[in-house]
């Protein structure tokens, strides 16, 4: 005997359908819903990374007026990377902007803003100069004295791996070393400013200190001359990104060295690079 409930049927529109039927219906139609689910992360899969891409300064075509000595004016500069290490043949050029302003007593040398003739940062590659007076040979520096470099990069940059170098100090009087010449010379203070976060690490060697915020500047805390191509001097940044643009401040700290002992006796200049960029960029392909 047949069951009752096996042999009932359900109408709709005038057509008869059995349970069966409807269960192969709606199986059928599972994968339509996946597919519409999995349809955003195709489109993301468009995305190219490009993870270790070199900026490199001394292969940069860097353009713009050339600073000159002692003057106060804004300085402007464009850069021209040629990404190396690019793993997409076709990968467009790195470009950024970079803005040198001056405040209160700080002044340009005639390198500022220019590629070092020498390698820095240990990595085999030429920087990017910052330098500057502050002080004529008796003028005290103060706080208010600083120059702030901003790189602008025409695009969003990840994982931005660099180095400032050369963070030293000459300010210890009596000192017996040619370099010192028994002056107050400079006190470098570094302040590195973005609205994308970074971390920092002073590398084995070298005697920086600070935080690298304008509460606690980067500075070395042993007097002598650092070499701008060896760690004594230097701190390592990375910004996980994304990141467009960050600010550097120079300052010469040499106002914080008590009341009695803070004033030049030298017209002083000093300098600090910034090295060539390891970035990751991510781009539709």
């Amino acid at each position: 005997m047949q069951n009752a409930a096996a042999s009932k049927t359900e109408t709709t529109a005038g057509q008869t359908t059995s349970r069966r039927s409807l269960l192969t219906a709606a199986a059928w139609s599972a994968p339509v819903l996946a597919l519409a689910v999995a349809a955003p992360l195709a489109a993301a899969s468009t995305l190219c990374v490009d993870p270790d891409v070199g900026i490199n300064w001394g292969l940069a075509t860097v353009t713009g007026a050339a600073a000159s000595l002692g003057a106060s004016s804004t300085l402007e500069r464009r850069a021209v990377f040629t990404p190396q290490n690019s793993t997409r043949p076709s990968t467009p050029n790195v470009t950024a902007s970079v803005r040198h302003t001056f405040a209160g007593n700080a002044r340009a040398e005639t390198n500022d803003g220019t590629v070092s003739a020498q390698n820095v940062g240990g990595i085999g590659q030429r920087g990017y100069q910052i330098n500057q007076r502050v002080g004529d040979g008796s003028t005290q520096p103060t706080s208010a004295d600083v120059q702030s470099v901003v790189f602008t990069f025409d695009e969003d940059l990840y994982n931005v791996r660099f180095a400032i170098t050369d963070i030293d100090r000459a300010w210890r009087q009596g000192a017996s070393t040619m370099f010192d010449r028994r002056t107050r010379d400079f006190l470098d203070g570094v302040v590195l400013e973005s609205a994308a976060p970074r971390t920092f690490s002073i590398p084995s060697g070298s005697t920086v200190t600070g935080a690298g915020t304008s509460a606690s500047p980067w500075y070395n805390s042993t007097d002598g001359n650092k070499n701008e191509d060896a760690p004594g001097g230097q701190v390592d940044v990375v910004f996980p990104g994304p990141v467009r643009s960050f600010t550097v401040r120079y300052l010469n700290l040499g106002y914080t060295q008590g009341t009695t002992n803070n004033t030049v006796t030298q017209y002083n200049d000093q300098t600090i690079f910034v090295t060539g960029m390891r970035v990751e960029r991510r781009a539709a392909c």
